[in-house]
């Protein structure tokens, strides 16, 4: 039994299939009425956020 722990790690990766995920940036330059727009609806979502965690 080998009992160094990234063997262990291994073993189970080369005993599964992994699937890779392709991941993206972009980058958007929103104009000022946008910016107010998306800053009232991160607030708005962070205050459901927040009730619902507090509400379970």
């Amino acid at each position: 039994m080998n009992t160094n722990p990234w063997y262990n790690i291994a073993v189970n990766i080369s005993s599964r299939s992994i699937k890779l995920k392709a991941r993206y940036k972009y980058r958007i330059y929103p104009s000022h009425v946008q910016i107010t727009k998306l800053n009232q609806l991160f607030g708005c979502c962070r205050y459901v956020w927040n009730q619902s965690r507090f509400t379970l």
